[in-house]
């Protein structure tokens, strides 16, 4: 069916959303009420579906259409599940200072036929929406969540989990312990804590390297660690910190050269064990204004939580107890009790439309 007029009127520049009218309110109610009809999806007051319109140049492509509801507030959201075309939401409640009242009424109801005809089918075949889904719809709008554990069943040898065990019972040792306190800040400190992080994150590295799968990483890890083991504290941080070269001429013993360095180059990664993924933060709880002070262990990406529970571990055993960044969920993690995001958006770089109707076309030559 040819809902392209609709759609190209929904597509409107919604902000955080596009107010409609009452009349607009009541079509869109009906829509969410035609929807609730499916099953719970993890959040009672939401539903979504994919449905194929034609677009522009009578174009097929793919919508997600979501609605929900909480408490009194009602929203659509219309997107071809990486872009968001528009949300619709209710004019009752929104902030006073939020524009607009638009009519929107042949559009949704456009819309609400070709929802009705969807949600229809997946009541009466859904064996068979699924199956014209699962043929269909390309892979680079497929996404989800998925048991961690439920994933290493089906594949596994995606993740390495025989250190996990170990890693369990060394994080609960090191959850019984407080963290390390001193009673000032300095470079000399910091210097020997961050090369004791960057030691043990470097070997654990160079052990995951296999030569045979690439010689320049494996030749790269190597030479890391053979510097590691060579090089003075003093040496390897003026060599691998992002900002290890600017603390020539400061009093590695004072707290106010040490607080000159860090204010200078804490927005250029001088906290970093690994750049941009793990960062050792070396203050107080109210940010340095007052001691004592103490080492944060924090990371900026999920997946590098194995690394970051090695760092702090390697560190706990020479002493040092750092305050871990989501140390619950890192465990969480390590048990396998946690959910893995599927979010297929291949070659980022290329056009979205090319890349999503070439591998729909690989996805259905495969089938």
């Amino acid at each position: 069916m040819d809902y392209s007029d609709a759609f190209r009127i929904l597509r409107l520049e919604g902000g955080n959303g596009t107010i409609v009218n009452e009349a607009s309110e009541q079509v869109m109610l009906r829509i969410e009420k035609t929807m609730a009809r499916l099953k719970v999806m993890g959040d009672d007051a939401r539903r979504t579906i994919w449905l194929r319109a034609k677009w522009y140049s009578n174009r097929l492509v793919w919508l997600k259409i979501s609605s929900a509801h909480y408490e009194g507030f009602h929203y659509l959201v219309v997107s071809d599940g990486e872009d968001m075309f528009v949300t619709l939401k209710n004019k009752e409640f929104v902030s006073s200072t939020e524009k607009g009242d638009y009519d929107l009424t042949a559009p949704l109801l456009a819309l609400e036929r070709h929802v009705t005809d969807v949600v229809d089918w997946i009541c009466d075949a859904p064996e068979e929406y699924n199956a014209y889904v699962e043929r269909y719809l390309p892979y680079s709008k497929r996404s989800g969540d998925i048991p961690r554990k439920v994933l290493y069943e089906i594949d596994p040898e995606w993740e390495d989990t025989r250190d996990y065990p170990r890693l369990i019972a060394e994080l609960e040792e090191l959850k019984k312990h407080s963290p390390t306190l001193y009673d000032t800040q300095n470079l000399r400190t910091f210097i020997s804590v961050w090369c004791i992080a960057f030691r043990a994150h470097t070997k654990m590295k160079y052990d995951l390297v296999d030569d045979k799968d690439d010689d320049y990483l494996f030749r790269f890890e190597k030479d890391r660690w053979e510097n590691c083991l060579r090089m003075s504290d003093l040496e390897l941080f003026e060599y691998y910190n992002d900002k290890g070269s600017q603390i020539a001429g400061l009093d590695l013993d004072s707290q106010e050269d040490y607080l000159k360095w860090y204010h200078s180059n804490m927005n250029y990664h001088c906290s970093d064990i690994s750049y941009t993924r793990i960062r050792l933060l070396y203050h107080s709880e109210d940010y340095g204004k007052t001691g004592p002070y103490r080492f944060y262990l924090k990371f900026d990406y999920s997946r590098y939580f194995k690394e970051v529970a090695e760092v702090a571990v390697a560190l706990f055993k020479q002493g040092i107890v750092v305050e871990l960044h989501d140390l619950n969920g890192i465990l969480k993690t390590l048990r396998l009790e946690d959910l893995v995001g599927f979010r297929p958006f291949p070659y980022h770089y290329k056009h979205r439309e090319a890349i999503a109707e070439e591998v729909a076309d690989q996805a259905i030559k495969i089938i």
